[in-house]
């Protein structure tokens, strides 16, 4: 850097971030701790906070919880484009197991997303990983009853409301991908499979409805 005629720096023409490019293991294991660490002391702290019926805390730590499950959607985005830890495989378990806290199918949303990213912005090309898009001439061509679920489907109570919490929650169980998508397929059975046992566990622990206490508004809030 040098200081221009008003004495402020100014940036080379050449600014080197070499060492951004690759996956740094030391903050990608720190990251990941700490996330994991901060969500998990988070949700217990609502659930000690619903038992002694102390609802002014359970308002304040659900959002901090909703923001730590979602930087773990963020991390497992991050494996998906390969870019969190160095090792392909690394990638794929971390993804994969965050993929059961966070609701998603890793390989499956790897996949979409991957194809969102090649075809963003190509109207020949829609509906991976984006939000059904209509043009003006195929608005006009619906029925009034087609017409009003399109606009219902974006209103902003359900594409920021029920609409992601559904999604989710609901609509991520099933698959809908062509028999050839072997491993994505796989990978909602397992992810549900993985689902099905930390839910268990934790009725084990705090029961059923203690567990939808804590967990439904976290997981909606952060959707």
């Amino acid at each position: 850097e040098s200081r221009d005629s008003s004495g402020h720096f100014r940036e080379d023409a050449e600014f080197h971030l070499s060492e951004f490019r690759e996956a740094s293991l030391i903050k990608s294991l720190w990251q990941l701790s700490s996330t994991l660490i901060g969500f998990f002391v988070l949700w217990t702290l609502v659930w000690f906070s619903l038992r002694s019926s102390f609802y002014v805390a359970t308002v304040l730590l659900v959002p901090l919880a909703a923001g730590f499950l979602l930087r773990l959607f963020v991390l497992a985005h991050d494996c998906g484009h390969g870019s969190f830890f160095r090792s392909k495989r690394a990638n794929s378990i971390v993804g994969s197991l965050l993929g059961v806290l966070t609701f998603t199918p890793y390989h499956r949303w790897r996949k979409h997303h991957a194809i969102h990213h090649a075809t963003n912005g190509d109207l020949d090309r829609r509906g991976s990983g984006d939000v059904h898009m209509l043009t003006v001439r195929e608005y006009a061509q619906l029925s009034p009853r087609q017409q009003f679920a399109y606009r219902v489907h974006r209103h902003p109570l359900v594409l920021f409301g029920i609409g992601p919490l559904i999604y989710f929650v609901v609509l991520q169980r099933f698959v809908w991908e062509p028999r050839e998508w072997k491993v994505e397929r796989r990978s909602v059975h397992g992810t549900n499979l993985g689902i099905a046992a930390v839910i268990a566990a934790m009725c084990w622990w705090v029961g059923p409805t203690m567990f939808l206490a804590v967990e439904l508004p976290i997981v909606a809030l952060a959707s």
